[in-house]
């Protein structure tokens, strides 16, 4: 009588809530202990999904009772990235890392050549050191942060004779530079706030 139905249901059961654990392949959870950071220039958080996290130490000053914690959620819309402190009674204090980049790596499931990634601050997008090579997208941030993928292409009515069409079109498509009324005016004087 040992080989029961009992004894089947119990070993199935655990297998269905991995299953429901492991669909949600769009987002990483990591922890990171304070003893886990002693010594190391910088941690390195995966998941199952591709989705490389590299935060460096330098800076970071956790208390034995407090995890970094390391959470990116990756959909169609846009990629969400939040590093955070968290002390053992809950407190979160939100980390910045100063002169140092964390790099974040993911795939995107398009190949697209003129994707863009962009920084949500207050409402109004912002450029982000980036690289986008095969769908393989990396972002280099020192904050938590909400980044837009962008394919908008944008030109200037007044910029078709220049010579650095190409360059100033670059820079617009990442909101380095910004035109208005749908002109760049070349020839106009830099505003204190342009420079």
């Amino acid at each position: 009588g040992s080989p029961s139905a009992g004894g089947g249901v119990a070993t199935e059961t655990p297998k269905e809530p991995e299953k429901v654990e492991e669909k949600p392949t769009e987002a990483t959870l990591n922890e990171v202990t304070a003893e886990q950071l002693k010594d190391k220039e910088q941690i390195v958080v995966k998941d199952k999904s591709g989705i490389e996290v590299s935060v460096p130490t330098a800076g970071l000053q956790l208390k034995d009772d407090e995890k970094l914690v390391v959470a990116v959620q990756n959909t169609t819309e846009k990629i969400e990235v939040n590093l955070n402190i968290v002390a053992e009674d809950g407190t979160t204090t939100a980390v910045n890392t100063g002169k140092n980049y964390v790099k974040v790596t993911l795939t995107l499931e398009t190949k697209d050549s003129n994707l863009v990634i962009l920084q949500l601050v207050d409402g109004q997008y912002r450029a982000v050191p980036h690289t986008v090579v095969d769908g393989v997208v990396t972002i280099l941030t020192k904050t938590s942060g909400t980044f837009i993928v962008s394919n908008e292409q944008v030109s200037f009515s007044d910029i078709d004779n220049l010579f650095s069409k190409e360059e100033i079109e670059f820079l617009a498509n990442r909101h380095v530079v910004l035109g208005a009324d749908g002109a760049f005016m070349p020839n106009s004087a830099l505003t204190r706030g342009q420079f």
